[in-house]
């Protein structure tokens, strides 16, 4: 019975927790709280993050093609905790956007669905998350497994990938 109450009590706790940033300011909220709640919401504003396009993989390396870039495919499922992680913390920093923005034509994938079966199958994806690069032929010129905490870390994979991906392009011209 003890362990029943204390799930409803700490039930109630994270629900009214949640709720005390929902942007609706009340008189009632401690100045504190307040400020934090107009910091997040700022962030959100502010957000200049990769810009995902909702188009075909077709339709990316036909647009990565006109404009002189790679198709960056970030492969997830709905079930991946790393996958939201990194959707909700990662690619929305202008740190990263500026330079996905720049570089590649980026795209999201579920792999469980839709065009997302094909391109695991064609690809070899399996782990999740996944992002691969991919050239203006549609060959897989580079990827990067597994989420990453961090922005910098994030971007320098990115950039060593790329660097790489461009080198293999390269070399068979």
């Amino acid at each position: 019975m003890r362990t029943i109450k204390r799930r409803v009590t700490t039930a109630l706790f994270v629900a009214l927790a949640i709720c005390s940033c929902s942007g609706e300011k009340k008189q009632s909220k401690p100045a504190v709280q307040e400020s934090k709640c107009e910091v997040a919401e700022q962030k959100v504003e502010e957000n200049k993050g990769t810009n995902f396009q909702n188009i075909t993989l077709q339709e990316a390396i036909d647009k990565a093609k006109s404009e002189g870039k790679l198709v960056f495919i970030e492969c997830h499922t709905n079930s991946c905790g790393p996958c939201r992680m990194m959707k909700k913390n990662i690619f929305p920093q202008s740190k990263i956007g500026e330079y996905m923005n720049e570089h590649f034509v980026a795209i999201m994938q579920n792999m469980e669905e839709g065009e997302g079966l094909t391109i695991a199958k064609k690809y070899g994806v399996a782990i999740y998350p996944t992002y691969l690069i991919v050239d203006t032929e549609g060959n897989c010129v580079g990827q990067i497994i597994g989420a990453d905490k961090d922005v910098e870390s994030f971007l320098s994979k990115i950039q060593e990938v790329e660097t790489k991906a461009k080198e293999v392009i390269a070399n068979k011209k």
